[in-house]
């Protein structure tokens, strides 16, 4: 059964162009206008003019609605039912652009299934790989890699709360994973703990997210093991424009 859509685009610059509009008074326009609506809905309207007067309503006279149908054509399977021509045309792109969106649905549905698929079999034949190696496995094995999964949680959220911005947690988590494949958690964390020191005191906007501070590997950063630069004296009080005049003079002869 085809889908009935509730709308249909409406294009005012080709409706005023039409010439069959152009004859019409604006009593005859109103009723033009509902009848396309009822062609719309019912796929045609009635070719007897007083039916289609009642079918306006608001008083119609059959005149104007005999006048209206001259827009309209001849059903070719029913002469008793007229049709619209940019009504069927509307109709017939709708129902393309329905058929396209439901191909492309499904295609892209069978590509999702087929990569889901392969994934399956993928990870089928890599574990029939691992009992074949070794199939003195047991659940020991289990036990062994939940244990360091959650070790691996622990260091993680070891790291985390030392971080001086806690931003984008997922993203961290994401390339803490990365960093202890080549770099011991410790050293990692140690690293951390020596960059937050160094940034009290820093507009959070200056501090770098832990998930570029890990992928950046910054923690063999050797800026990480300077201490802090010393504020300058502020200028605004006697003493420290005096020694802001003394750290001047010195640069000048130094």
């Amino acid at each position: 059964m085809q889908e009935k859509s509730p709308a249909f685009q409406f294009y005012p610059q080709d409706y005023l162009a039409d010439p069959n509009v152009a004859e019409m008074t604006l009593e005859e326009q109103g009723a033009y206008i509902r009848l396309i609506c009822y062609a719309w809905i019912a796929g045609s309207i009635p070719a007897d003019p007083e039916r289609c007067a009642r079918l306006v309503g608001n008083g119609c006279s059959i005149s104007v609605a005999t006048n209206v149908q001259r827009a309209f054509n001849e059903r070719s399977t029913d002469p008793q039912r007229l049709l619209h021509k940019r009504v069927e045309k509307e109709r017939q792109k709708q129902a393309i652009r329905r058929e396209q969106t439901s191909s492309a649905g499904k295609k892209s549905a069978a590509q999702r299934n087929a990569s889901r698929d392969l994934t399956t079999r993928s990870n089928k034949r890599s574990t029939n790989v691992q009992r074949n190696v070794n199939p003195s496995s047991s659940s020991s094995d289990e036990d062994v890699f939940v244990s360091n999964s959650e070790s691996q949680v622990v260091q993680f959220e070891d790291f985390w709360s030392i971080c001086p911005r806690k931003t984008a947690k997922g993203s961290a988590r994401k390339a803490w994973a990365k960093a202890i494949k080549t770099t011991s958690p410790q050293t990692i964390v140690d690293g951390m703990k020596v960059y937050a020191k160094t940034t009290i005191g820093t507009d959070p906007q200056y501090i770098a997210h832990p998930a570029t501070w890990l992928n950046a590997e910054r923690w063999s950063d050797e800026t990480t093991t300077q201490t802090k630069k010393p504020r300058l004296p502020d200028y605004n009080t006697p003493s420290g424009k005096a020694e802001l005049e003394k750290m001047f003079l010195d640069g000048l002869h130094s």
